[in-house]
C-alpha cells in the first residue's frame, strides 16, 4: 500500500527516531465553572469529532476523550452526524459523558451533508431529530443570539426549495422550533463567498479548506509550494460584514481509497511546518477569527486526527495503526491558550517536536491495488521539527547529516532532509549531561552497543544528579528524573537485545563466539558528582534548602524560624532594632549573653566560650561567620537595620549559607526581645547605660533558622542543661572551672567556682573544641548508608593509603559524621568501632613508627535508617602523611556470611566465665595451594554484627577442626580486641590449616541475632598462557570435589571483555604429585570458550 500516513511524535518518531528525550506535559486542572455564566466565550476552540467512527464507543470512551481535549485547551467538540440511526445513541452517551465533567465543555452539531439525504423537506428529520432531543442540554453551545449548529457541505441541499438561501432558511425555522430556541446558524459551504451578502440564511460561515494550501498542484513552482500560502480566509470575511467566522486548522490531509470504496486518493501538501504556521497566523488575526475549529480529532480515512486511535475506522487501518499523532494534540494545547488568551504562554519545559514519513515520497507500493495518491509529488522527504524552548539551547540533530542549530528562547522550526535506511535522533543540549546522552544515541545508532550502554547509564547517573540538587527548580528535577528514565530504558533495551542476540547466534552451551558484549558497569562512589550529591543532599534540612557557600546560584532570605511554645505565647512579633542603637562599638563579655526564655543552653554556652577566646586571643570565632560589612573592621560590632546577613557554617560537611534578615521577636508592648539577649557594660558607667548588643542574637536566630526554629530539640531543660566553661586555672589552694550559667543574667554575677574534682562528678560529660588547622593533612569522602529490607543495621566501607614521608608522630584521626536532614527525628544510632548516638564518632588510630605504607580500612554502621541517610568520613593526619582513597577495594576470591542467633543456651560470656566454650563455634579452613612451595599465610577477615545494645568479640584458635573446650592462651592465633557494642572484627594474616571461630558477648544470658562474615586472600591470580608455554601450570587452579558423578557447567568471562583476550578452561585429574598436561578431562577447545559443560564420574579433579 502506498501510504503518506505520517506519526507526529513529541522528539520519537516510531519510523524515523527511537528515543524520547524530551516529553513533559503540565495538566491544568481548571476551578469549577457556573454553566450558565460561561455559554458566551469571547474566543472558542473546538475539534471535529466524526460520529461515525464511535460505532463500539462507551460513555467511558466519550468521558476520556472529552477530559484529554480539555486539558489541552480545547473547549468542545464539533459532532459530525452522519445518517446512521446508530449515531444518535453514541450521542447521547456523549452529552451524558460531559455532563459528568465540571468545567465548561461544549458541544455542537456539524451536520455532514455529503451523508444526510436533502433533497425533500422530509429529509428535514434527520436533523430535527437531534435538535429536539438534545437542545436543553447544558453542554449545548449558545452562541450570538442562539442555538449554534454547523454542517459540512450543504450548497447542494435544497430540501425541496427553490433556492440555496431559501432552503436553508426552511431548515433554521423547522431546527427552531424542534429546539424552542433560534438557530445560529455557521456552515461549511463550497461557494464562493461573495455570495454570503445575499444569503439571509447565514449567520456565519466556516472556511473548512483554510486549513490547506489546496490551490497547489504538479504544475506549481518551487517557490508557491515552499510555505505556501494560507490566506484564504481574506475572501471569507470581506464577505461576512461582520457575522461570525469560524476558521480551521488541520495538521494535513491524506486520503487513499479506490473506486470500490469512497474513491479518494489525493494529499494536500502538509509540509512546512503547516500545524504550527496555521496556528501562528490565527493567533496573530484572533482579532477577526471568532472561533478556530480543528480538523480533526478523529478522522482517520483523511489522516488529519490529533486525538487517540480508538473505535471504529473507515478502512483507514493501513495509513493509521502504529502512527499516532499525540504530539499535534500537545500543539494544541500550547497555541489553542495563545489564540483565547492573546498571548503566547510561558514555556515552562523544553519541549522537542518532529514529524515526517516512513518512507520516501517516491516509493512504490507492490501489493497496493490503489495507485499513488493524485499530488504525491508535491511532498518533500524531510523531517519538521518544532522547538519549544524555556531558555536559549542548542538542537543537535543526528541523521545522514547531522546537524547544530541554536535555538531561541521560544519556538524554533527547523527541518532536515531523510535519506532512506537512516534513523534520526533530535536532543536539546545546554550541558554535558545532554552531551552524554546524545553520544549514547550516536553510537547506538552506529551499532557500537557496548559504547551506548555505557554511556546512557552514565547520562542517568547525570541526570539523577542533577535531580538532587538543592537548588533546581521541582519540575528541573522532575524533568531530570524523567530523563534519567528513559536514559535507563535504553540501557535496559540494548542489554535485552545483546541477551536476545547471543542467544539467537550462539549455538548450546556457548561453543561459538556471541556477537555483543556489554562492558559491566559499576557505580563509582568516588566519583565528582555521587560526591556532590551526598554534600548537596546535606543542604535540605527540615524542608528548607541551605546551599553550600560557593554553589552558584541565587541567594534567597530564609522564613522566619518558627518560634517556640513560649515565644508564641507572650505573642512575640518579628521587628528590627532601632536604629543607632547598633552603631556603637562596645565589649562585650560572656557574662552579657542572657539565655532568656528560648531552652537553647547549649547555643548561647558556645557563644560564650566563643566570646571569651576572641577576648583572649582575637580568633574573632563567632563574629566571623558573619559575612557582612561589620567584619572588615575587627573590633567593630555593628550591623545595620534592615539588611539581611549571610552566616557561614559548617554543617553536613560542607560550609553552608544561611541567609536572615535583621529582625528579631520582642514582646508586643514591653519591647523586651524574648530570644538571646546581650547587654553589654561601659566600664566606669552606671547600670543604666547598659546597651543592647545584636549580633549574637542574629547568630542564635540564623542557627535556630538550620534547625528548625526557636523550639529545636537540641536542649531540653527537663533533660540536660549546658554551661561554659570559660576558665580553667590551677592556683596554690587546688585546681578550679569557671561555669557560666546563661540561664542566669549578668546582673546577678552567678559564676560557679568549682573545683575539678567536683566539676567532673556533677557533670554527664565535657564537650571540648579542636581546630583541624592541627593537622596538615586531611581526607574526607561523603557516602549515604541506603535502608536495607533485609538486614536491620547498613553498612559501609572504604579504604584509605597513608604513606609516611617523614618522621611525625604515629597517632592520626578519623572523624565519622552522620547528616541531619531533619533535626526533629531521633538520632540514629552510627558506629565506628563502636556506637554512639551523637552524629559526630571521632577515633584515634596509632600508625606502627617502623611503618612507611599501610592501607586503613574503616567501616562503618548505621542502625535501621528509615531512608538514605549521607555521612562523611575524615581522616586528621600530621604533615608527613600523603593520604588518598584506595578506590578499587580487593574483594576476598573466598568469602561467607551465616546468620545465627545467640540465645540463653550458648551464650557463655567472655573468657573468665567457665560457660565461656558453650559459645557459638565455627570451623574456619586456610586451604594451601599446590603451586605453593612454602606455606604463605592469607589475610583473614572475620565480622560479627549484631544490634547496639550487644558487646561482642569474635576469638579465631589453631585446632584440628573439632570443637574446643579448654583453649590455651598460646591456641589464640587473633581476637578483635575488647569486647564492643553492635560490631566485632579483626583482620590478621593465618597460615594454611584448620581454626575455629568463637562469637562470645561480655556476660552470659545476653541474646540476640548476629551474622558472621569471614572471608581470606587466597593466591594471586595471574595469566600465564596457553600449553604452549612453560608457564602453563602458573595460570589459576582450583580443585573440585565431586562425591558422585555429576553434570558441571562452567562458565569463565571476564569483568571487562576485551576483543584481544582469548579464553578457554580445561579440566584434569587430580594428581597427589602434579597434574600433567597431556591427560586432560574436558576442555573448552580452543582459546575463545566461554563456556564448558560435561558429566563427569566420581572422583577428584582439578580444572585450571
Amino acid at each position: 500500500m502506498w501510504t503518506r500516513a505520517s506519526m507526529a511524535v513529541e522528539v520519537q518518531n516510531r519510523k524515523l527516531t527511537r528515543h524520547v528525550l524530551v516529553k513533559y506535559y503540565i495538566i491544568n486542572h481548571p476551578p469549577k465553572y457556573n454553566l450558565r455564566q460561561h455559554r458566551r466565550m469571547k474566543k472558542y476552540v473546538f475539534a471535529h469529532f466524526m460520529v461515525g467512527n464511535t460505532f463500539s464507543y462507551t460513555e467511558k470512551d466519550w468521558l476520556d476523550d472529552i477530559k484529554l481535549a480539555h486539558e489541552h485547551n480545547i473547549d468542545g467538540f464539533a459532532l459530525n452526524i452522519g445518517r446512521e440511526k446508530w449515531q444518535i445513541d453514541r450521542v447521547s452517551d456523549c452529552f451524558a459523558a460531559a455532563s459528568r465533567i465540571e468545567a465548561p465543555f461544549w458541544l455542537f452539531f456539524s451536520f455532514d451533508m455529503s451523508s444526510l439525504p436533502s433533497a425533500t423537506s422530509e429529509d428535514i428529520h434527520y436533523m430535527y431529530e437531534y435538535l429536539e432531543r438534545f437542545s436543553k442540554s447544558e453542554r449545548m453551545l449558545h452562541y450570538g443570539h442562539g442555538l449554534f449548529v454547523s454542517t459540512f457541505a450543504g450548497e447542494q441541499s435544497l430540501f425541496g426549495q427553490p433556492t440555496l438561501d431559501r432552503a436553508w432558511c426552511f431548515v433554521k425555522e423547522r431546527l427552531a422550533f424542534a429546539a424552542q430556541s433560534p438557530i445560529h446558524y455557521v456552515p461549511s459551504l463550497f461557494i464562493d463567498p461573495a455570495l454570503y451578502s445575499s444569503m439571509e440564511s447565514l449567520d456565519g460561515a466556516f472556511n473548512w479548506n483554510g486549513s490547506w494550501p489546496i490551490q497547489l498542484n504538479s504544475s506549481s513552482s518551487r517557490q508557491e509550494m515552499e510555505c505556501s500560502s494560507l490566506d484564504s480566509d481574506n475572501h471569507h470575511l470581506q464577505n461576512l460584514n461582520g457575522r461570525t467566522f469560524m476558521s480551521a486548522v488541520s495538521p494535513w490531509f491524506f486520503t487513499h481509497y479506490g473506486p470500490d470504496s469512497w474513491n479518494k486518493n489525493w494529499i494536500y501538501r502538509g509540509d512546512d511546518w503547516l500545524y504550527v504556521r496555521r496556528w501562528e497566523q490565527l493567533v496573530a488575526m484572533r482579532d477577526r477569527v471568532d472561533i478556530i475549529q480543528i480538523i480533526s480529532w478523529n478522522d482517520y480515512g483523511e489522516s488529519h486526527y490529533i486525538g487517540p486511535i480508538k473505535g471504529i475506522q473507515p478502512k483507514s487501518q493501513g495509513w493509521v495503526d502504529g502512527y499516532p499523532h499525540d504530539a499535534f494534540l500537545k500543539l494544541t494545547a500550547y497555541f489553542g491558550r495563545a489564540f483565547k488568551e492573546g498571548r503566547y504562554p510561558d514555556i515552562n519545559e523544553d519541549r522537542i517536536f518532529a514529524w515526517a514519513r516512513p518512507h520516501p515520497k517516491s516509493a512504490i507500493a507492490s501489493n497496493d491495488r490503489v495507485p499513488r495518491p493524485e499530488n504525491w509529488d508535491l511532498t518533500d522527504d524531510k523531517v519538521w521539527v518544532v522547538v519549544l524552548a524555556k531558555l536559549p539551547a542548542t538542537v543537535l540533530i543526528y541523521g545522514p547529516k547531522n546537524l547544530k542549530v541554536d535555538v531561541r528562547e521560544g519556538l524554533t522550526k527547523i527541518s532536515q532532509t531523510l535519506e532512506p535506511g537512516d534513523g534520526m535522533e533530535i536532543v536539546m543540549q545546554r550541558n554535558e549531561v545532554v552531551s552524554v546522552y546524545a553520544q549514547a544515541t550516536k553510537y547506538e545508532l552506529a551499532r557500537d552497543y557496548d559504547s551506548a550502554f555505557r554511556l546512557y547509564i552514565k547520562a542517568a547517573e547525570n541526570f539523577l544528579h542533577l535531580s538532587r540538587s538543592a537548588s533546581a527548580a521541582e519540575n528541573e528535577k522532575s524533568q531530570c528524573k524523567k530523563s534519567a528514565s528513559k536514559a535507563l530504558d535504553r540501557a535496559e533495551r540494548i542489554k535485552q537485545m545483546t541477551e536476545k542476540s547471543r542467544s539467537s547466534t550462539s549455538s548450546a552451551l556457548g561453543q561459538s563466539k556471541a556477537t555483543t558484549k556489554l562492558t559491566p558497569v559499576s557505580v563509582d562512589y568516588f566519583s565528582l558528582e555521587e560526591q556532590s550529591y551526598v554534600l548537596k543532599r546535606g543542604g535540605n534540612v527540615n524542608g528548607a534548602v541551605f546551599p553550600l557557600w560557593h554553589e552558584p546560584g541565587p541567594k534567597f532570605i530564609q522564613k522566619q524560624p518558627r518560634l517556640s511554645s513560649l515565644q508564641s505565647k507572650y505573642g512575640a512579633v518579628w521587628r528590627n532594632e532601632v536604629e543607632g542603637v547598633l552603631t556603637e562599638d562596645r565589649p562585650i563579655f560572656p557574662q552579657d549573653i542572657s539565655q532568656n526564655i528560648v531552652t537553647d543552653c547549649s547555643v548561647c554556652a558556645s557563644i560564650s566560650c566563643c566570646i571569651e577566646h576572641d577576648k583572649r586571643f582575637g580568633s574573632n570565632l563567632a563574629k566571623s561567620i558573619f559575612q557582612t560589612s561589620f567584619q572588615t573592621s575587627k573590633s567593630a560590632n555593628v550591623l545595620r537595620s534592615g539588611h539581611s546577613y549571610d552566616l557561614k557554617l559548617l554543617f553536613n560537611g560542607g560550609w553552608r549559607r544561611i541567609s536572615i534578615d535583621a529582625q528579631l521577636p520582642y514582646h508586643p508592648t514591653s519591647g523586651v526581645p524574648l530570644c538571646l539577649a546581650c547587654k553589654s557594660s561601659d566600664i566606669g558607667q552606671l547600670e543604666a547605660r547598659k546597651l543592647q548588643t545584636s549580633w549574637p542574637s542574629i547568630l542564635e536566630k540564623g542557627y535556630m533558622a538550620l534547625m528548625g526554629g526557636y523550639d529545636f530539640p537540641g536542649s531540653n531543660t527537663t533533660i540536660d542543661l549546658h554551661y561554659a566553661v570559660i576558665d580553667v586555672r590551677e592556683e596554690e589552694n587546688g585546681r578550679f572551672v569557671i561555669v557560666l550559667d546563661s540561664w542566669a543574667h549578668s546582673d546577678s554575677l552567678d559564676i560557679a567556682l568549682r573545683a575539678r574534682p567536683e566539676v567532673l562528678n556533677v557533670f554527664e560529660g565535657i564537650y571540648l573544641n579542636w581546630d583541624p588547622k592541627i593537622w596538615p593533612s586531611s581526607l574526607i569522602y561523603y557516602a549515604m548508608w541506603k535502608p536495607s529490607s533485609d538486614r536491620k543495621v547498613c553498612t559501609h566501607q572504604v579504604r584509605a593509603k597513608l604513606d609516611r614521608t617523614g618522621s611525625d608522630s604515629e597517632e592520626i584521626w578519623v572523624l565519622l559524621t552522620r547528616h541531619i536532614n531533619d533535626t526533629r527525628q531521633p538520632g540514629k544510632f552510627i558506629a565506628y568501632n563502636k556506637y554512639h548516638t551523637s552524629p559526630h564518632v571521632l577515633t584515634k588510630t596509632k600508625i606502627p613508627t617502623l611503618t612507611q605504607s599501610v592501607s586503613l580500612l574503616i567501616l562503618v554502621l548505621c542502625e535501621d535508617p528509615t531512608e538514605d541517610t549521607g555521612f562523611d568520613v575524615t581522616i586528621f593526619a600530621p604533615k608527613h602523611f600523603r593520604l588518598h582513597w584506595e578506590k578499587d577495594i580487593p574483594k576476598f576470591p573466598f568469602s561467607k556470611t551465616l546468620e545465627d542467633i545467640l540465645t540463653s543456651k550458648n551464650s557463655g560470656g567472655n573468657h573468665t566465665y567457665p560457660t565461656f566454650m558453650i559459645n557459638p563455634q565455627y570451623h574456619l579452613r586456610i586451604c594451601s595451594s599446590k603451586q605453593d612451595k612454602v606455606r604463605t599465610a592469607r589475610r583473614t577477615t572475620v565480622v560479627v554484627e549484631t544490634n547496639k545494645d550487644l558487646p561482642v568479640q569474635v576469638m579465631i584458635c589453631w585446632s584440628q577442626g573439632q570443637r574446643l573446650f579448654e583453649p590455651s592462651q598460646k591456641s589464640i592465633a587473633a581476637t578483635s580486641g575488647s569486647y564492643t557494642h553492635g560490631l566485632a572484627r579483626l583482620t590478621t594474616q593465618l597460615l594454611p590449616g584448620d581454626y575455629s571461630i568463637i562469637v562470645s558477648t561480655f556476660e552470659p544470658y545476653q541474646t540476640g541475632a548476629f551474622s558472621l562474615s569471614k572471608g581470606y586472600q587466597g593466591d594471586t591470580l595471574s595469566a600465564a598462557g596457553g600449553p604452549s608455554f612453560n608457564r602453563y601450570f602458573q595460570n589459576p587452579i582450583y580443585e573440585l570435589n565431586l562425591p558422585a558423578q555429576s553434570q558441571i557447567m562452567i562458565r569463565l568471562q571476564l569483568l571487562r571483555p576485551s576483543a584481544g583476550v582469548s579464553l578457554n578452561v580445561t579440566i584434569y585429574p587430580a594428581s597427589v604429585n602434579r597434574i600433567s598436561s597431556d591427560h586432560h578431562v574436558a576442555t573448552s577447545e580452543a582459546n575463545i570458550g566461554l563456556f564448558l559443560r560435561l558429566i563427569i564420574p566420581e572422583r577428584k579433579v582439578d580444572f585450571n
